[in-house]
């Protein structure tokens, strides 16, 4: 199917810079384009399109790149998703209603236009709200309740009293409500303790195919409205996550943790028992926390934990160390490797092992130059003063 770019900008809303009746046969990524593809420059690194064979391309506006003809879009990277579209059209979605291969426990609750694929089991007096989507093999047990449009992939598992919101996506082989990790040690024996709370996902949440969320012990484990949980991560007891942050894959989190609200966790990153992370906190990949100064496998130490705050907007880079009982201030910024041993003001910029400030950083994450304990920072235009360690921004 060959279509000119002028056809495709006014799909999406878009202007052509260069040729509008340039002929183009399929949309692919740079690596991927052929001769007759179009593909997607983001603007990110002017370089990276080198060795492509395309040469027509989305691109935010503004945009120039010699030897191409272009489509500037407000938003590239929603205009290709659009553009693919037009060339590989989703496969229709056929409602199906309730499969007779499925089981529906008589008490359930079944809503309209609810599509329940064989195989799938829904327990006694679950809720399966308007529009919800059930796959195959899904178990769904006892008092669960789906929101509307929410859908499930085949074989995840929502154990009892799971409460999962609107537009929430599970996908396959996730477990949500699962006993949590909890056990006191009586008479040289593992006993394990109440398993009474349940799981609670906001609206629009999603949570990656193998991952598990731990049912709390007396009360809930939330997930918060718009948050994004990727593959293979662990949310363990009791951990309260926030609204819109977004989880890599291999993540542990909790029991118990604490985490605000657009907070940016990357993978291979475990957040224990003690750590709290205050809104818009980025936590780079394979970055360590720890919880216990003098651990030893032999001797249990829960009740030494030693509490680490993470505020508002601060960075950690890739593979740097926290060690517990440490605040680390508003917006500031640990470099890749660093090892943090005592508490770090707000916006410093530390590095090194020990870990050490050499710098402040700008809240929007640019080094700062101060000149007589003033500065404007060069990106964003923000006004700071300096009094000996304390930054402040100005109004």
């Amino acid at each position: 199917m060959r279509t000119t770019l002028g056809e495709l900008a006014a799909l999406v809303s878009g202007v052509v810079v260069g040729r509008s009746d340039r002929e183009v046969s399929g949309a692919a990524p740079l690596a991927d384009a052929r001769p007759e593809d179009i593909t997607l420059l983001d603007g990110s690194d002017r370089s990276h399109h080198a060795g492509t064979l395309a040469t027509a391309a989305v691109c935010p506006k503004g945009f120039r790149v010699e030897g191409f003809d272009l489509i500037e879009a407000d938003d590239p990277h929603a205009a290709f998703s659009a553009i693919i579209r037009r060339f590989q059209p989703a496969r229709p979605r056929r409602r199906i209603g309730i499969s007779p291969l499925a089981f529906v426990s008589p008490s359930a609750v079944i809503g309209e236009d609810v599509d329940i694929h064989p195989f799938a089991s829904i327990g006694d007096e679950a809720v399966i709200e308007r529009g919800a989507t059930i796959h195959c093999g899904v178990r769904i047990m006892a008092g669960v309740r789906v929101g509307p449009e929410a859908e499930i992939f085949p074989n995840a598992v929502l154990y009892e009293n799971t409460v999962v919101g609107p537009r929430a996506i599970i996908h396959a082989n996730a477990v949500l409500g699962a006993f949590g990790f909890g056990y006191t040690f009586v008479e040289g024996r593992h006993r394990l303790t109440a398993q009474l709370g349940n799981v609670v996902l906001g609206a629009d949440v999603e949570i990656g195919a193998g991952t598990t969320v731990d049912r709390g012990t007396y009360g809930s484990t939330v997930i918060g409205e718009g948050t994004k949980i990727w593959h293979f991560s662990h949310i363990l007891k009791g951990s309260k996550i926030g609204a819109n942050c977004n989880i890599g894959q291999n993540v542990v989190i909790g029991p118990r943790v604490s985490i605000g609200d657009s907070v940016k966790i990357q993978n291979n990153v475990s957040v224990y028992t003690g750590v709290t992370l205050e809104d818009e906190v980025f936590c780079g990949p394979s970055m360590v926390f720890t919880n216990v100064i003098n651990p030893r496998s032999a001797i249990r130490r829960m009740d030494e934990l030693k509490p680490t705050l993470v505020k508002k907007g601060a960075s950690i880079g890739a593979n740097a160390t926290i060690v517990c009982g440490h605040t680390i201030g508003r917006y500031a910024f640990i470099g890749a490797g660093a090892v943090v041993t005592k508490d770090v003001p707000d916006h410093a910029l530390v590095v090194g092992n020990p870990g050490r400030v050499v710098g402040w950083m700008c809240g929007c994450g640019v080094r700062l130059s101060f000149n007589n304990d003033t500065t404007t920072c060069p990106t964003c235009g923000a006004r700071y003063t300096r009094t000996g360690n304390i930054i402040q921004l100005q109004p």
